[in-house]
């Protein structure tokens, strides 16, 4: 039996589905990264209008295509004695 008369057929429907019909491609698409967080994501819809703010939940800034001026600067850290 070759790949093309290969058939699965589905218990649920009388639908007999060749299995052949699916294939594994690769895909490019663009998309945007903050440059503030470093989050990564594409747009839902195409030809849509460049995004406002970042879309990262915890970060939403809308300098998300700009990037910083100066490094951002250092957390204090606790400088408890023991």
């Amino acid at each position: 039996m070759s790949i093309a008369e290969k058939q699965y057929s589905c218990p649920y429907t009388l639908a007999v589905i060749p299995l052949a019909t699916m294939s594994k491609r690769k895909l490019v698409v663009w998309g945007y990264t903050c440059e503030r967080c470093g989050y990564q994501w594409i747009q839902r819809t195409a030809g849509a209008p460049e995004p406002k703010v970042c879309a990262n939940r915890k970060c939403k800034s809308p300098y998300w295509n700009k990037p910083r001026q100066h490094p951002a600067p250092a957390k204090k850290r606790d400088q408890r004695r023991r």
